[in-house]
C-alpha cells in the first residue's frame, strides 16, 4: 500500500505543487544565486536583495500564488499520513530523479524532514 501511495500520489501534480517551496528553500542553501532568476522571473525586484533574499522572496512569492489558486500547502490535505513518510521518503531517495537536484540528500531523514515540514 505504501509503495502505491509514492507511485500514485508523491508523483501527482498537486504533490509537486505543495512540495516545490520546501524544496527550494532546502536547494536554497546550497544554489542561492539562481533564486535571484527564478525571483525575477516571478516579477519580483531583485536589485536591494542578496541571495538568501531571493530564495525567501521567491519561496514566499510562490507559497502566496499556490494559495491564490486553491493549492494546499500541506500534504495531509491529499490523505498523506505520518507513519507512511519514512518509507516514502527511502523511496525518493532511491528515485533517479534526484541526481539532477542540486542539493543531493545523503540519507533519507533529509527527505522526510522535507516531508513532515509539509505534513
Amino acid at each position: 500500500m505504501r509503495k502505491i501511495w509514492y507511485s500514485n500520489f508523491i508523483r501527482q501534480p498537486g504533490s509537486y505543487s505543495i512540495l516545490l517551496p520546501y524544496g527550494m528553500e532546502y536547494n536554497g542553501e546550497v544554489v542561492p544565486q539562481r533564486y535571484g532568476i527564478i525571483a525575477e522571473a516571478m516579477g519580483l525586484d531583485t536589485t536591494k536583495k542578496n541571495d538568501r533574499e531571493c530564495v525567501t522572496a521567491a519561496t514566499e512569492k510562490l507559497r502566496e500564488f499556490s494559495q491564490r489558486i486553491g493549492i494546499s500547502e500541506r500534504l495531509s490535505d491529499w490523505g498523506a499520513k505520518e507513519s507512511s513518510l519514512e518509507d516514502v521518503a527511502k523511496m525518493a531517495l532511491k528515485d533517479p530523479a534526484m541526481v539532477t537536484n542540486p542539493r543531493r540528500p545523503n540519507h533519507y531523514e533529509e527527505i522526510l524532514a522535507i516531508l513532515t515540514r509539509a505534513l
